[in-house]
């Protein structure tokens, strides 16, 4: 008899929502089977936005976001029997906060247009 399955087990942690859920997947799931079940499974505990991680065996956290490095995820997990993933929620990029305070302009600024404005400048 094989010991062989066609579905893999997981375990998935929400931190920021203090949710774990287990469920299977086929084996042959693809990167966005696992976010479709992830989005219909924990609804509004999933972060608009996030990534999701894992630890290898060297005791490292990887970050994966398509098909090939969720493959090489179930191949480093395979042996073990359970694969346990985090979803994290997205922090905003460094250059989203730079736009944001350049398209702002300083109170400072805004004074003296209104001055130069006053003046005819």
């Amino acid at each position: 008899m094989s010991t062989c399955s066609s579905f893999l087990a997981l375990k998935v942690a929400v931190p920021s929502a203090n949710e774990v859920r287990r469920f299977q997947l086929p084996t042959s799931a693809s990167f966005d089977d696992l976010v479709t079940r992830l989005s219909n499974l924990f609804l509004e505990a999933l972060p608009e936005e996030f990534d999701l991680t894992y630890s290898d065996p060297e005791g490292d956290t990887v970050m994966f976001a398509t098909d090939a490095e969720w493959q090489e995820a179930i191949r480093l997990h395979a042996h073990r029997g359970v694969i346990r993933l985090n979803v994290l929620a997205r922090k905003p990029q460094p250059q989203e906060k730079e736009k944001e305070q350049v398209a702002t302009p300083s109170p400072l600024l805004l004074l003296l247009l209104a001055l130069c404005h006053q003046q005819n400048c």
